[in-house]
């Protein structure tokens, strides 16, 4: 049989392609920085004045782009506004009429590659930016060999006059993202930073994910959400290199209208569907029910103690337990076929 010399074979190729790649992180770098938004030209303005604040490190250029993913026009007025105030940096509009993240965010991705773009920042349009936040994950992309970042997220909640449980959902979600953001602190000091999903919220990625190695984001999840979930799985897959910036972090806008119980149910119902769909494509529908059954049989037979929780806690459970509820549901119908459509219908201002 004959063997194929590999890099590893050759010393002085693998020596230059180490040399080429240190050079890549840490000469001058052509950062895009994207936001994709559908009507909501109020929280994308404020997301915008936010990365107008941001801290710029030393060789490094920074570009925007908005892709407005709807046909409403609302973004064409406030992007141009926003670059209006700003001096010798480009900003890029883009319009994805027919509402589709994972397009939208393709979108981006070329739009960032026509450009010349070393690397690609994402951020929601619902959310604002540290100062520091991209000069961190800059930071941390030329001092390691990540070709993908993430940072945590904590919450903004909007002044409301709202009901006793709307106080009490505030609370629980306030616990919730700080919840998410232990966990990933934690696996980070064990080392198991890989294993930290890293989701288009709060997200940084080399260029050449998309342009050398083909990764997009996957538009056959146009409305049920979780093409950035199927791209981390996918660059799991692929052995690409993840980390997380504790520093690097974001902060969302959590408006009045997300505060409701019956909403927080119905979006873990949509995740949840949307999550089994993934698992499916991933093991097979049957392998991928066979292994859910028992951890919905377990979280079944601990609704019951949800209620003495409520008590104890004084109501600030409430989200647990209707995301838990929410999640078992969505599992269960995902396994009779339903669907996710959690962003046919946008919430936000």
């Amino acid at each position: 049989m004959q063997m194929v010399a590999t890099s590893l074979d050759r010393p002085e190729e693998s020596a230059h392609l180490l040399k080429n790649e240190r050079a890549h992180r840490i000469g001058k770098l052509n950062v895009a920085v994207a936001v994709l938004t559908r009507d909501r030209p109020a929280m994308l303005a404020r997301c915008l004045h936010s990365l107008a604040e941001l801290r710029v490190p030393e060789d490094t250029k920074v570009s925007y782009i908005v892709v407005e993913n709807g046909d409403s026009g609302q973004a064409q007025d406030v992007t141009d506004e926003f670059a209006g105030g700003l001096k010798d940096t480009e900003v890029m509009f883009r319009h994805v009429p027919k509402p589709s993240i994972p397009a939208a965010r393709n979108e981006a991705l070329r739009a960032a590659a026509l450009h010349g773009a070393d690397l690609i920042a994402f951020i929601d349009d619902d959310e604002c930016a540290e100062p520091e936040w991209l000069r961190s994950m800059i930071d941390r992309f030329r001092d390691s060999n990540l070709e993908l970042i993430g940072g945590p997220v904590s919450p903004r909640f909007d002044p409301h006059d709202g009901s006793y449980w709307m106080r009490r959902a505030e609370d629980g979600l306030r616990s919730y993202y700080e919840n998410r953001s232990r966990r990933a602190q934690q696996q980070l000091e064990n080392g198991q930073q890989r294993r930290i999903m890293i989701v288009t919220n709060n997200w940084l990625g080399d260029m050449r994910l998309f342009t050398e190695r083909g990764l997009k984001f996957n538009e056959d999840l146009a409305a049920s959400g979780g093409s950035d979930m199927r791209y981390y799985r996918d660059c799991r897959a692929a052995g690409v290199h993840s980390g997380w910036v504790p520093k690097a972090e974001v902060i969302e806008t959590v408006s009045p209208d997300r505060l409701s119980i019956a909403y927080q149910f119905r979006r873990a119902i949509h995740q949840s569907r949307m999550t089994f769909r993934i698992k499916a494509a991933d093991r097979g529908p049957r392998r991928a029910t066979l292994r859910n059954l028992p951890i919905i049989a377990v979280r079944t037979l601990l609704l019951p103690l949800h209620v003495p929780l409520l008590v104890v806690s004084g109501g600030k459970s409430v989200i647990y337990s209707a995301r838990s509820l929410g999640w078992i549901c969505g599992q269960v119908s995902a396994m009779c076929g339903a669907q996710s459509d959690l962003y046919r219908k946008t919430t936000g201002y």
